[in-house]
């Protein structure tokens, strides 16, 4: 009678883990950042076959009914040591719009790198390496982080790719022509 009475405990908040495991692991999911229709399909395998309409659906609905707990992993979760999404995607948005030119100024007696921690895009820079060669010239090379790959992940983190059936990627096309 004990063992059963253990077995039922009921969650009491938000800071209590769920008692439908599936719930449990689908609030875990989306509090880590996965998109409510992307964790339903992981908790409920079957809805792989639905269409995208219908899981969104579902999701939506399961992720009200576990809005409190993925709020409280959520703030659980957040940390001065860890990057909050807007501190990554401003980090993202940094590494997009550096450019090289923002780095070189020319003058009368040629090119220099004006790189530091004032610079604009600094952490668009993955590496800056400066040599001399035997007539004593100094040859700089810098190289900025690919632009493309931050702006998709920038995409990724705002929900712009949808997740399809057969696992692909794809773009959503938004129309803003006026009618």
């Amino acid at each position: 009678m004990n063992e059963i009475a253990v077995n039922q405990k009921k969650a009491v908040g938000p800071c209590d883990p769920l008692t439908n495991r599936t719930h449990e692991v689908f609030a875990q999911m989306v509090a880590k950042g996965a998109n409510q229709s992307e964790a339903y399909r992981a908790v409920y395998p079957k809805s792989k076959q639905w269409k995208d309409k219908t899981v969104h659906e579902f999701g939506s609905r399961l992720a009200r009914k576990v809005r409190a707990r993925v709020e409280w992993l959520k703030s659980k979760a957040a940390d001065d040591t860890v990057m909050d999404i807007l501190e990554r995607k401003r980090i993202l948005s940094e590494i997009a719009r550096g450019n090289v030119a923002d780095y070189v100024v020319a003058g009368k007696d040629g090119s220099w790198v004006d790189f530091g921690p004032d610079s604009k895009n600094p952490r668009a820079v993955s590496s800056l390496k400066a040599r001399t060669t035997e007539d004593s010239a100094v040859i700089t090379e810098i190289k900025v982080r690919d632009p493309e790959n931050a702006i998709d992940l920038l995409n990724k983190m705002d929900g712009l790719y949808r997740d399809t059936n057969n696992n692909s990627a794809s773009v959503i096309i938004v129309d803003i022509r006026k009618a």
